[in-house]
């Protein structure tokens, strides 16, 4: 082959290219895919976990949490409708942490926390 006819090939592909349909089809698909996937399911494959923490007190859990890169950590005040939250799947997990938490914790007793989880309450006692 000739360089010289490959080139003429190729400049004329790049001047009419952009005026036949499936040129702009095979260019444009890609982007409105990912873009779409990306809005329908927006961080739902990534590795972070979105949480909600009601602290009735101040404790450090809430802060520690806020701090982990691993989790997107979303704060309720205690009158908001938690079990809500989590039917709407605003938040996968929440956490309602009492206001003596950090006490119980530093003096090695059992601390009652409640968990919502995907619109379940589910109690534990003692971590």
């Amino acid at each position: 082959m000739n360089l010289r006819r490959v080139m003429a090939i190729f400049g004329k592909e790049v001047l009419q290219g952009p005026k036949d349909f499936m040129f702009i089809f095979a260019l444009m698909i890609p982007v409105v895919l990912s873009l779409v996937l990306s809005l329908v399911f927006g961080t739902y494959f990534s590795n972070v976990s979105r949480l909600g923490i009601t602290d009735e007190g101040s404790s450090q859990v809430s802060r520690l949490a806020a701090d982990n890169k691993a989790l997107i950590v979303k704060q309720y005040d205690p009158a908001d409708d938690l079990q809500a939250a989590v039917a709407r799947g605003t938040v996968e997990v929440d956490l309602v942490l009492p206001a003596d938490f950090d006490q119980k914790l530093s003096a090695n007793t059992r601390a009652k926390i409640k968990v919502y989880v995907w619109g379940r309450a589910v109690w534990i006692t003692g971590w």
